[in-house]
């Protein structure tokens, strides 16, 4: 009767995909979609996902909130992944207003409002942060219709229900 021990294999660090569904009571769509929302990739080892326990964390934090009814902008912030903050809140910068531009005063808080609605276009470019539908509305001067919307070189991508990401097109640069 042979004594020897097979080979110890390396196994990731973390938890498999289907314990973590199973203990959070939620479908492996819903999980996967969540995962998405928050942006994070299960590594896989012999066609098995895993989480890390940082993930794992994450992922159990962001389904309570979404499962408390928050929008998934609402629980990104919640756990820490939240939108976009620049030196002002988005939704706190104003539309530019369609009245005339007669007085000077109007001419320089127009100016001061794309100046911005740049530096917010920017950040949100730069750090890749989810958005939702009104503020890339706010930011690119139009409502995305799809699933993809490329205006001015940016490019707005849909992420989930009211959740977009911001880069540059591809080609633009």
């Amino acid at each position: 009767m042979p004594n020897e021990l097979a080979p110890l294999e390396a196994l990731p660090d973390g938890q498999l995909v289907a314990e973590v569904l199973e203990s959070l009571g939620i479908s492996k769509s819903t999980a996967y979609k969540y995962l998405g929302e928050l942006q994070i990739k299960p590594q896989t080892h012999r066609a098995k996902a895993w989480l890390s326990g940082d993930e794992v964390e994450l992922l159990t934090a962001y389904a309570r909130h979404r499962g408390a009814r928050l929008s998934a902008a609402e629980a990104l912030a919640a756990v820490g992944r939240g939108t976009l903050v620049v030196s002002r809140p988005a939704a706190a910068v104003p539309e530019p207003s369609e009245a005339s531009a007669d007085s000077a005063d109007d001419d320089r808080e127009q100016l001061e409002t794309l100046a911005l609605q740049l530096q917010a276009l920017g950040a949100a470019v730069e750090l890749g942060a989810p958005l939702t539908t009104r503020q890339v509305r706010l930011l690119l001067g139009a409502r995305p219709g799809g699933d993809r919307v490329t205006r001015a070189g940016i490019e707005a991508r849909k992420l989930g229900y009211n959740l977009w990401q911001l880069s540059r097109a591809k080609g633009k640069g």
